[in-house]
């Protein structure tokens, strides 16, 4: 399998195990609740030993997948061909930017946020510009365009999925509102 196969569907399985967590965080949190109010002792107990059960779930969820090697170097300039696939413009030096990842892990990322995520928030990516870089990481700016929302009832976004992703790369991905709205997308720099 591809690494870019793999990275995705690890990605995936991780934004999948986000929405487990947060619901059974929900039911730990209801679960004190409702002990603080419950009289019979049998049911403080049930309470109890239903917080407990799902706070050792939660200590798992981190080991269960494991993520792909991605290290390596990949540099903008070589993914030309999914800027022109998607219809975005890069510039301003954005080209020449390298990132320290396995380049089939750079252009799944792209990929799944041009065409995928950006697309699900109701968006289109326009134009990548190169913005700050500090402390060893760049900065890249998606100029967006408003579109029609698509209808989604999936459980995993692409959305979801693009922030694992960048998160699995050392980064971060972040969606701005203003004139134009833009999408930052922070990356560990490689010279």
């Amino acid at each position: 399998m591809a690494i870019a196969d793999a990275w995705k569907r690890a990605a995936n399985g991780a934004a999948a195990v986000h929405q487990i967590r947060n619901r059974l965080q929900s039911i730990i949190i209801e679960a004190a609740l409702l002990k603080r109010t419950a009289g019979d002792p049998a049911a403080l107990a049930r309470i109890g030993a239903l917080a407990q059960d799902g706070a050792a779930y939660l200590e798992i969820f981190g080991e269960l997948l494991p993520k792909p090697d991605l290290e390596g170097a990949a540099h903008f300039d070589d993914l030309r061909h999914v800027f022109e696939e998607t219809g975005v413009c890069a510039g301003n030096g954005v080209m020449g930017l390298g990132v320290r990842c396995h380049a089939g892990a750079l252009e799944e990322l792209l990929r799944t946020l041009l065409s995928k995520a950006i697309p699900y928030r109701g968006f289109m990516p326009k134009r990548l510009t190169l913005g700050s870089a500090s402390g060893g990481r760049a900065e890249v700016l998606v100029e967006l365009q408003a579109e029609p929302i698509e209808s989604s009832n999936a459980a995993v976004t692409p959305w979801m999925t693009a922030q694992q992703m960048a998160r699995d790369l050392g980064g971060s991905l972040e969606l701005h509102s203003g004139e134009p709205p833009l999408v930052k997308l922070h990356l560990p720099a490689h010279p």
